[in-house]
């Protein structure tokens, strides 16, 4: 029989490729995840301008702003934003360099101590020069400043037309515009600049989003961001740490990107994690001018995982926020601006005496402040912080008012600033509102004597006027400086009438002054993550030795959240400039996948595009779109023929005044009236601001600061009539 042929043998099966693992999801909780070439935290300037620079290389964008608006305190930074323009500033002979040896004087906080031995009441010394990595960024901020100015006036379209000098500065270099404050209308500015990009999905914005956590891979590098949604809890929304987190449910934006600009810290006063109390604890004991959000939440997370510290006890006093008559104890104060005092603003002791040059670093300025406070505890008046020991008054004249001229009108119509005709009537103002007749410190008895604070305050001011004659009348190659202060820019004087005789001074009351309540408060935290050139996170020593990397990869850090730009002190209008140079740096450095289309510009669509995608976690309307239920709107007549979407309603001014609570509030700002109910809430300086105006024409209120284009994002509902 012919044999069975042998069978062949069975084939090994083919293994199956073993699959990629899949990731871990970020989101949990029902939260959604979103994928992007950079998450952005923050929504200030320096978040904004780092955006803005990643979407014109072509990336895609995921902001998140755990406030209900942009602009964190950005926003209020009125006196302007720093810089060398090599054009204008070539005759008044300011340079790179000029700006630079002005940044490493200040840095060295030498001024406060030259004067007080410490500007708190600390161990800080401030006789020992900064170390290197307090001031290693200097060079990039002062070279930096000059690309970026032109950057905010030809890519962003700024008007930056006025130019101030303030305190610590050897040059005028301060910019501001025209039209609105300094902050606000670069804020705005920028954020519409990047807005421009959301029709096509390259640009979005979470507001009310707090970050809570960037995760890092197996190999340390970034994944993205955790961030929890805000909830309101009631229905006055002041302020996002007056809500709750919802933290059942986590989001999460996937990036191999971020670049934390959440800002400083020197709200985060109480609490079990609070880097004041835990870094600089004297600075706790004074009121802030920052928002009641800037607690560190970009410092705790990148500390978190091992990022490197720099200078977190350097927390800068501010010699001048205001004090509000209506609420003198309340822990969040106004800015008086530096510009008042560049413009030629005084400030005086409560019994009417000049102590510091008002044109001094602002920790000298603060350090003078609390040597008269600490004198006058010595001399048996009131303690330290209590009462009325840390307030100064701030008096400009006519002069000065007029330079500032939009800073005053604002700060006149919020009742921070009061307008006083004549010496006599300050003086009143003194014993008053400051118990001017009560200054117990031996300077105070030597000024007076037996004399009036009137008396007292009309010698103050001719020796200042006097000085200021000297300075003038110097020999051509050096100034003379003043003999109480060695102040050399008077600007502003004279403040009584030069055309007066001696013998008419001291009788003349034909002066116009401006006077408010003023005291140090925490304004700034110099401190922060260190950074490398790039804008990237550096690792600290433990965790670099671990790991091996010296920079977390794919995180950057920029504006007030890092270190190593001011040493221990910043002069004013540095903050603009460090957000804007350090989130151009950043967003410039971020490593993209390649470009999906030509990063030069937006496209057509997105240039043209008024619908702006900005996204809310909660809430999304800003504006009601329902029509008004209790008022009909007229149309004006229009031709025969004209089509219907031309006819254009108005509002009469009877049917404004109609809608003036905070339930139903109309506002008519330049000759057309809005309907701002939905937006009280989210408006960054509180509903009052606006309700004030409710009813009625709030055109001079709104226009002291802000511009008229940040009004774009809104829909008239007509026309202000008669």
């Amino acid at each position: 029989p012919t044999p069975e042929p042998t069978p062949d043998p069975t084939p090994e099966p083919t293994p199956e490729p073993t699959p990629a693992p899949t990731p871990t999801p970020l989101a949990s909780g029902g939260g959604v995840e979103e994928h992007a070439d950079a998450v952005v935290v923050g929504g200030g300037l320096a978040g904004l301008t780092a955006a803005l620079t990643l979407l014109d290389r072509g990336a895609r964008v995921i902001l998140l702003e755990k406030e209900p608006y942009a602009g964190g305190n950005s926003q209020w930074a009125s006196s302007g934003i720093n810089g060398v323009d090599p054009l204008s500033d070539a005759s008044t002979g300011d340079s790179v360099a000029a700006f630079r040896e002005d940044c490493e004087k200040s840095s060295k906080g030498a001024g406060a101590g030259a004067a007080t031995g410490a500007t708190l009441e600390s161990s800080i010394s401030f006789d020992a020069p900064p170390a290197p990595e307090s001031v290693e960024h200097i060079p990039a901020l002062t070279e930096g400043s000059v690309e970026t100015l032109e950057w905010f006036k030809t890519r962003v379209g700024v008007d930056l037309s006025l130019v101030g000098q303030l305190g610590g500065h050897s040059h005028a270099r301060t910019h501001r515009p025209a039209s609105g404050m300094a902050g606000s209308v670069l804020v705005t500015s920028v954020q519409k600049a990047c807005e421009k990009y959301a029709t096509s999905g390259f640009f979005v914005m979470k507001k009310r989003a707090r970050a809570t956590e960037i995760v890092l891979g197996a190999d340390g590098a970034v994944r993205g961001v955790r961030w929890s949604p805000v909830t309101k809890t009631n229905a006055a929304f002041p302020n996002v740490t007056d809500v709750h987190d919802d933290v059942t449910v986590l989001n999460a934006a996937v990036a191999p990107a971020v670049i934390l600009a959440t800002g400083g810290f020197a709200a985060d006063g109480s609490g079990p994690d609070s880097l004041l109390r835990a870094h600089a604890p004297a600075s706790a004991s004074f009121a802030t001018t920052n928002t009641k959000g800037t607690t560190g939440d970009g410092h705790k997370m990148a500390l978190s995982l091992g990022a490197a510290a720099v200078d977190m006890d350097n927390v800068q006093i501010h010699p001048t926020g205001f004090v509000d008559p209506k609420d003198p104890t309340a822990k969040t104060k106004t800015l008086a601006a530096e510009i008042l005092r560049g413009a030629g603003g005084l400030l005086l002791t409560r019994d009417g005496r000049r102590f510091a040059d008002e044109l001094g670093t602002r920790d000298y300025v603060s350090g003078r402040m609390l040597a008269e406070a600490r004198a006058e505890a010595e001399a048996g008046g009131e303690p330290m912080h209590e009462g009325l020991s840390l307030e100064f008054a701030l008096v400009l004249n006519e002069k000065a008012a007029a330079e500032a001229e939009k800073h005053v009108a604002l700060y006149v119509s919020k009742g921070l600033l009061f307008k006083l005709e004549g010496v006599a009537r300050v003086a009143s103002w003194l014993k008053r509102e400051l118990g001017g007749a009560r200054v117990a410190n031996a300077a105070a008895r030597a000024h007076r004597g037996k004399r009036t604070v009137e008396a007292a305050l009309r010698d103050t001011l001719r020796a200042y006027d006097a000085a200021a004659a000297a300075s003038a009348n110097g020999n051509g190659t050096s100034v003379v400086p003043c003999p109480l202060t060695n102040k050399t820019n008077f600007n502003g004087a004279p403040f009584l009438s030069e055309r007066s005789s001696p013998e008419r001074l001291a009788t003349f009351s034909g002066e116009t002054f401006y006077v408010g309540r003023v005291t140090p408060v925490t304004h700034y935290t110099m401190g922060g993550v260190r950074v490398d050139g790039d804008g990237r996170v550096v690792r600290n020593k433990a965790r670099a030795a671990k790991t091996g990397q010296s920079v977390v990869p794919g995180l950057f850090a920029a504006g007030e959240l890092i270190g190593g730009v001011h040493g221990k002190n910043r002069l004013g209008g540095n903050a603009l400039t460090e957000c804007a140079v350090f989130g151009r740096r950043a967003g410039a450095a971020v490593p993209l996948p390649g470009q999906a289309r030509d990063p030069s510009k937006p496209t057509d669509e997105e240039e043209s595009s008024v619908d702006v995608r900005t996204e809310y976690t909660i809430d999304d309307d800003v504006v009601s779109d329902k029509e008004p239920e209790d008022v009909s709107l007229r149309n004006e007549d229009v031709a025969d023929g004209e089509p219907p979407d031309a006819r254009r309603a108005t509002v009469t001014r009877a049917e404004l005044a109609k809608h003036a609570s905070e339930t139903d509030c109309w506002v008519a700002l330049y000759g057309e009236v809005y309907d701002f109910t939905d937006f009280l809430e989210d408006h960054p300086a509180g509903a009052e601001a606006i309700t004030r105006f409710a009813g009625t024409d709030g055109t001079k209120g709104f226009d002291a600061v802000h511009s008229p284009g940040m009004l774009e994002e809104f829909e008239a509902l007509g026309t202000l009539v008669d």
